[in-house]
């Protein structure tokens, strides 16, 4: 719950951005940062789609972010909830 906390959800996308610069740069402009810096608490962080600790690299046919089960497994377990879709943020 502390606003300045590096695990702070808000500021997931900095601390993977110590190391994943370009992608947290990629996030931030994209729908999700958008709704993540106008304050939803809904849109994902990195977290949300690549777990917290035991994270598997995208070429991994584990991992939910292997091309196959993007669709499935990352995008649908949220698009599936037509509530989500009604917060759109000023670009």
């Amino acid at each position: 719950s502390d606003p300045s906390s590096t695990a702070n959800r808000r500021n997931i996308p900095d601390t993977c951005g110590v190391c994943h610069g370009e992608i947290t740069a990629q996030f931030k402009s994209s729908i999700h940062g958008r709704a993540v810096a106008a304050g939803s608490r809904d849109a994902p962080v990195c977290i949300d789609c690549h777990g917290e600790h035991g994270i598997l690299s995208s070429a991994d046919l584990g991992s939910p972010t292997y091309a196959a089960n993007v669709a499935r497994e990352t995008c649908g377990r949220c698009h599936g909830d037509a509530r989500l879709g009604r917060f759109v943020p000023s670009a």
